[in-house]
């Protein structure tokens, strides 16, 4: 900090020490692993032009208040200027021209209130005869003859150019919102825009940046990320939910355990904006066949609880290949509560890949510890051998016809149950929660059909007309 010499040729060479030195200020906690990546991921697209690496586009899929915006919309573009990309011509693209104009004021302000950046890479205000080159949606830095503009999506951006420059550094930051992306003519008329005009803005040097989250599964940041993931469009995909596979945070200096994630989370207290915002869960919007205020979560089965009958919902899937569905296997038991048919789901539904040796053991703990219980098999051609086998080893199994011929369908037949406030879901069920309210968009599925089957298979063997019930 005190040789300038040395601190000007890091800062120059390294985006990371550059936002380090110069942006401390934006820094309250320890960087995260996942921010240093980012870092890592702009300055690699910045050498790619020398590298001979094409891929020169990057989406960014981060929680909110991750610090992407800031390192990308703020550091980058700055950097972008002075380091050795020299970048002549930056365009930064909002979804609303507040949004758009707000990036060139937090640029301006570093550009003129920045001491040790003006210092060493100033001055940048412009001189009197050129005060006109610092306007509301544009700014001209003379020394570095670099020009940054502001834009709104679906903006006329056809033929735009400073001088002989096309523009080298172009970022898109949130192009998707909940209400934006309800219609599909909305969404098809971003995703029009971004191919048609502003892919077609640069030239072969020019990096494209695309921040944001998935609010829909047919937005633009989903169909980016599906076209990236299959190859079908060469970049880079970074994507940084706010819990790892364990349920972990991602930012330790911010969350250092997972009990401050959880203030953080009833600090919120909406549950899907919590998952859309945060753990990057596509939630959707329109056509979504179980609302989140349907569920009933329970701490445990009430003591007026009348128990009449145990069972579990088997969604076989017998391989362990990567690429295989799951097994699930739901279990939950039915009976009445004052007088009313009560369902408990739960808890901890199974939802792994197993073996036919494997589900067969696992259904046979479940009966020791629960004589009664019966499995719910949906009655079809290829697991017809499944239920057989499970019959041999002295497990009590039902196939079940669900009627329904695609899993939204059959969640559609016991929805109503849900809605009343008949099934009501023990802890451990967020997973199947999750894949309920979900269904569609989300990657696994295979709990609700385990789901279905159980609820199916108790209405027909526990819940139905009275008689006898031999065992």
């Amino acid at each position: 900090m005190h040789d300038q010499t040395f601190r000007k040729e890091l800062t120059h060479r390294s985006l990371y020490w550059f936002g380090h030195i110069y942006f401390a200020a934006y820094i309250s906690y320890e960087t995260a692993d996942f921010q240093r990546e980012i870092y890592q991921t702009l300055q690699e697209l910045s050498e790619a032009v020398d590298a001979g690496d094409n891929r020169r586009i990057a989406e960014i899929l981060a929680f909110r208040n991750s610090g992407k915006s800031v390192i990308v919309t703020l550091i980058f573009v700055l950097w972008a200027m002075i380091g050795p990309f020299a970048a002549h011509y930056e365009i930064l693209i909002g979804q609303t021209a507040k949004k758009a104009t707000k990036y060139l004021t937090n640029i301006k302000k570093e550009l003129e209130h920045n001491r040790l950046l003006i210092a060493d890479w100033g001055p940048f205000q412009p001189d009197k005869h050129g005060e006109d080159d610092w306007q509301k949606t544009s700014i001209y830095i003379r020394q570095y003859d670099t020009r940054i503009e502001s834009y709104t999506v679906n903006q006329d951006l056809r033929g735009i150019r400073e001088g002989t420059s096309r523009p080298d550094v172009v970022v898109l930051d949130d192009p998707d919102s909940p209400k934006s992306a309800r219609k599909k003519e909305q969404r098809d008329k971003l995703y029009d825009w971004v191919k048609g005009e502003l892919m077609n803005v640069g030239d072969k040097r020019t990096i494209f940046l695309f921040l944001g989250n998935l609010v829909h599964s047919d937005g633009f940041m989903a169909r980016l990320r599906k076209e990236i993931k299959t190859n079908a469009m060469l970049g880079y995909l970074l994507q940084f939910p706010i819990v790892d596979s364990n349920g972990s945070p991602t930012w330790p200096g911010k969350f250092p355990t997972k009990e401050s994630l959880e203030i953080e989370k009833q600090r919120i207290n909406n549950p899907r904006a919590w998952l859309r915002e945060n753990e990057l869960r596509i939630i959707p919007e329109e056509g979504q066949i179980v609302k989140e205020g349907w569920i009933v979560r329970s701490t445990g089965i009430h003591k007026d609880f009348q128990r009449g009958g145990a069972g579990a919902g088997v969604d076989l899937a017998i391989s362990k290949k990567d690429t295989a569905d799951f097994t699930a296997i739901v279990p939950g038991v039915a009976g009445s509560l004052h007088g009313k048919r009560k369902i408990y789901v739960g808890p901890n539904p199974i939802n792994e890949r197993l073996s036919m040796f494997e589900m067969i053991a696992r259904a046979k703990m479940m009966q020791n510890a629960q004589l009664g219980i019966r499995f719910f098999v949906e009655q079809v051609a290829y697991q017809a051998a499944a239920i057989e086998a499970m019959k041999r080893d002295w497990l009590n199994v039902d196939g079940v016809s669900p009627g329904g011929t695609d899993k939204r369908a059959r969640l559609e037949i016991v929805a109503g149950y849900i809605q009343d406030g008949t099934i009501e879901f023990l802890p451990g069920c967020e997973d199947l929660i999750l894949q309920i309210l979900t269904l569609g968009v989300s990657e696994f599925d295979d709990l609700v059909d385990s789901f279905t089957y159980l609820i199916l298979g108790l209405l027909k063997t526990s819940l139905g007309s009275t008689g006898v019930i031999w065992i």
